[in-house]
């Protein structure tokens, strides 16, 4: 199990430290495109300056990175207003979100748990719930579903030739924008529902732990009085 740590602690070390490296060359952006980028924080209620904005030659989509220092990282390129409006909505709300401090929550699990197929099922579960929510928010905020994701699908092909794997990213879109109009048609429940079935799964997760417990004493004092 040691092995097994240091191994894949050294693994995503190496990954956050790579990631560094290769936007360690960020520049700033012009004036006019960060005094829209503080437009859209204010408009997300953001503290001025809380979020940096930086433009790089190797990103070829945009990125969130960073805990202490949170900043958005633009390829370098000419946009239309839409297409930044999408792009900086879309990570400012993995900002509001707090899904980089999840995801990171979640590798020091799976750094711990590496031997549990569940904990990896998992990790790829709520990285696929936090680029919907996502969606589902920042649509809302970008004009509508329709508008967030033409944006989007006009500037994965244009980014196309930098991708390591182009059509892995349209698949991933694929997905999100089915997703999308499967969400569109759900009847959204009231919060006290959710509310009652935590309890109801709390109540019977420590009735099977209580039952699974007195199980398993019931075994020992089998085996001592044997």
């Amino acid at each position: 199990w040691i092995l097994g740590v240091l191994f894949f602690g050294v693994l995503y070390a190496g990954k956050a430290w790579k990631l560094h490296r290769t936007y360690r060359d960020r520049m700033p952006c012009d004036s006019e495109v960060q005094d829209f980028f503080e437009r859209v924080c204010e408009e997300l209620h953001i503290k001025p300056g809380r979020v940096q904005l930086y433009q790089s030659y190797h990103a070829r989509i945009s990125v969130f990175m960073g805990i202490r220092r949170p900043a958005v990282i633009l390829p370098v390129a000419v946009y239309t207003e839409e297409e930044l409006r999408v792009m900086f909505v879309h990570e400012l709300i993995h900002y509001r979100q707090k899904d980089i401090w999840m995801k990171n929550a979640v590798a020091a699990v799976l750094v711990l748990q590496f031997f549990n197929p569940l904990v990896w099922w998992l990790s790829a579960l709520l990285k696929r719930f936090c680029e919907h929510a996502c969606d589902d928010r920042a649509s809302g905020l970008a004009g509508g579903p329709k508008i967030y994701f033409t944006v989007i699908a006009h500037l994965i092909p244009c980014l196309g030739d930098r991708a390591e794997d182009p059509q892995q990213d349209d698949h991933e879109l694929i997905e999100r924008i089915k997703h999308m109009k499967k969400n569109k048609r759900v009847k959204r429940k009231p919060a006290w529902m959710a509310a009652v079935l935590c309890v109801v799964m709390a109540m019977s997760s420590s009735a099977m732990v209580f039952a699974a417990a007195s199980g398993a004493v019931g075994q020992y004092e089998k085996l001592y009085e044997d």
